[in-house]
């Protein structure tokens, strides 16, 4: 997108493991930090920690029963960093990062977002015990994994001090930050990340997550300067064509965006093809 298109900013956003027990189903999270906790060195379990790894889990200490010694032969995960090129930094000299920092002005935008009314209720039978709220500055992990671990949730949160665990977040904002593009991260709180009883509430609470998000999103769309709406500030005419998937929480039964939505994405296409049937010939760049 950024080689392609003209863009002028990247707004990150989709649902995430809450990780932080003073958060909540529901809320969203802003983050200003978010690190890549996937970038695993795996030790054998005869090397020493103390490397260049910015921190370490020990598989032994999570034995049971506990033995002397702790002994495990799976060693010990060891957290990397990642190598940040950036177009403000010395050429072929990366820099070894552990964080990455999202835009500080976007942040200082988002602020006002903690005011904000979000949705409690996925149904007229399904809400949660409280109104969900929205958090701007705190931290967020990445990985190629999803957590639905109560013991590796607790280390998460102790170690790094995350409050959310998402599968995306770092490569945006990584890939942002090394172009010099400004970015920012919403991501609404779908379940518990393995803190639960019983099973993961993602597929209850999952699209509540999804409406916070999305409205918080809307909201931080309305706070940024003109020169970010880039077909109306530039004079470029603008459609939006949307097919409708699911009714948003009106359904008696679970979400139909699973069952229908890939018929809503077939008939979006084809308006989309009939819609570009109707345009002048010179909107066709192949003409």
């Amino acid at each position: 997108m950024i080689d392609l298109f003209d863009v002028k900013g990247i707004v990150h956003f989709g649902i995430a493991g809450n990780i932080n027990n003073s958060m909540s189903i529901g809320d969203v999270s802003i983050p200003n930090q978010i690190t890549n906790a996937g970038l695993w060195d795996w030790l054998n379990p005869d090397k020493a920690e103390g490397g260049d790894d910015e921190a370490y889990l020990d598989i032994g200490k999570y034995n049971v029963p506990q033995r002397d010694g702790n002994n495990n032969m799976l060693g010990s995960l060891g957290y990397g960093h990642e190598q940040l090129y950036s177009v403000t930094g010395h050429i072929n000299s990366p820099q070894n990062v552990f964080w990455i920092n999202t835009t500080r002005e976007w942040l200082h935008l988002a602020a006002d977002l903690e005011k904000m009314e979000l949705l409690q209720c996925v149904n007229a039978s399904l809400c949660l015990p409280e109104k969900p709220k929205l958090v701007v500055g705190l931290k967020a992990a990445t990985a190629n994994i999803f957590v639905d671990n109560a013991v590796y949730r607790d280390f998460l949160y102790d170690t790094f001090e995350v409050s959310s665990s998402d599968m995306e977040s770092s490569a945006v904002a990584m890939t942002c930050v090394s172009n010099g593009y400004p970015v920012i991260v919403i991501r609404g709180l779908s379940d518990l990340a393995g803190a639960q009883t019983g099973s993961n509430a993602i597929r209850k609470f999952g699209s509540l997550a999804a409406a916070n998000t999305a409205k918080a999103v809307l909201e931080f769309i309305k706070k940024l300067p003109s020169n970010y709406n880039t077909c109306v500030s530039n004079g470029y005419p603008v459609i939006v064509i949307r097919g409708l998937s699911d009714l948003a929480g009106a359904q008696t039964e679970s979400n139909a965006i699973r069952k229908f939505g890939s018929l809503a994405a077939a008939n979006t296409a084809k308006a989309v093809l009939e819609f570009i049937k109707k345009l002048p010939s010179n909107y066709n760049v192949n003409s």
